[in-house]
């Protein structure tokens, strides 16, 4: 069974008439994302950006002939049509947030956690991975030169995915949520927290979405950030913190 959340790969192509001109800011409820669109020699052209959007606003004219809604310009779900020459940047906001997810991994440990890593990066467009966790691996270091290796294998690719989905995320941000846990199998407790288990309770006190906890490996990260927000919050904010948290765990499955 895949340990990667299922998601399908959208493919849409982005027109060479059409540009992205940056990443959404920050993190909010409904992500936008602006799209230039060029009609050439007055011809209609259509630009894809890949995704079901919410809604798509005229937001700067770039051309001497008017862009006009449903005269010179038109959008689908997921894509923006211009004609008779309008050039204009417009906001794409999405439907609504992406899944935030978090990873809890033994990799190294056996290749599939590694496989499994890849497959769910080809799937983050789709989803937004909000931390990856290097767990406990007997008789080894937690493996996070391994998590960045990949990632650094997902940098060199990146440029030709974002042909396809302007949401996958930057290899930079990857990389700043990659939390190691604790090398040893150490109890939880007063004193045994880490960057790993902190870094949950950052991510889930901050979404405005449910965070899904992937256990891929050991469960102990995902079990120290409760205990903490247990020992040092009211009885009904651990439970408000509970309820935004969704947990998977593969060895469960099987």
């Amino acid at each position: 069974m895949t340990k990667a959340t299922a998601a399908f790969l959208l493919a849409a192509s982005i027109s060479v008439a059409c540009s992205t001109m940056a990443r959404p800011a920050g993190a909010q409820q409904v992500p936008t994302f602006p799209l230039t669109c060029t009609s050439t020699n007055y011809g209609a052209q259509t630009c894809q950006f890949g995704f079901d959007a919410g809604s798509v606003v005229l937001s700067k004219q770039l051309s001497n002939t008017a862009c006009v809604k449903g005269s010179t310009w038109s959008n689908s779900a997921r894509s923006v049509t211009v004609s008779g020459g309008c050039r204009a940047e417009f906001t794409v906001a999405m439907k609504s947030e992406r899944p935030h997810v978090i990873i809890l991994t033994d990799i190294g440990q056996d290749p599939d956690d590694e496989q499994s890593l890849i497959r769910t990066l080809l799937y983050s467009n789709d989803i937004s991975i909000r931390g990856i966790v290097p767990t406990y691996r007997p008789g080894k270091p937690v493996g996070t030169s391994i998590v960045q290796s990949i990632l650094s294998a997902y940098a060199k690719d990146l440029p030709r995915l974002l042909e396809h989905d302007i949401r996958y995320t930057n290899t930079p941000i990857l990389l700043g949520r990659v939390k190691e846990g604790l090398s040893s199998n150490s109890p939880i407790g007063a004193g045994h927290d880490t960057a790993g288990s902190n870094h949950i309770i950052a991510m889930v006190d901050s979404a405005p979405v449910p965070v899904w906890v992937l256990v891929w490996g050991g469960s102990r990260e995902l079990a120290q950030a409760l205990y903490k927000v247990k020992s040092a919050r009211s009885a009904s904010a651990y439970a408000a913190f509970q309820k935004k948290l969704r947990v998977y765990t593969i060895s469960w499955s099987q």
